[in-house]
């Protein structure tokens, strides 16, 4: 959720597009959505990435999952409202995103 300084809020889905070095990765287009998240974090576009973690912002690790499909669902209706990290890793490369659970 963005809020402008009139304090107009709307949801925004952010959009990473990365490209990795020595051809560990091919272009691709990560989202991580919805943001904030209820129950469901949904993470797409990433075929190539070895292991995804997802970690409080005091640096707890909440979840963790290898062997990534191209797209993953992660229930987190049992899960603190707050501020979350998600860290996802191909070989030496970690790209990171942050979300919001409420």
């Amino acid at each position: 959720m963005v809020t402008a300084q009139s304090g107009n809020t709307q949801e925004w889905v952010v959009t990473v597009t990365f490209r990795t070095i020595n051809g560990e990765l091919s272009y691709q287009q990560l989202k991580v959505y919805p943001n904030p998240v209820t129950d469901h974090l949904w993470i797409t576009g990433i075929e190539a990435v070895e292991t995804i973690r997802i970690f409080t912002l005091t640096g707890q690790l909440v979840y963790e999952q290898t062997g990534v499909d191209k797209t993953i669902q992660v229930e987190t209706g049992n899960w603190t409202k707050g501020c979350y990290v998600v860290q996802l890793q191909s070989g030496r490369r970690l790209l990171t995103q942050k979300f919001t659970k409420q």
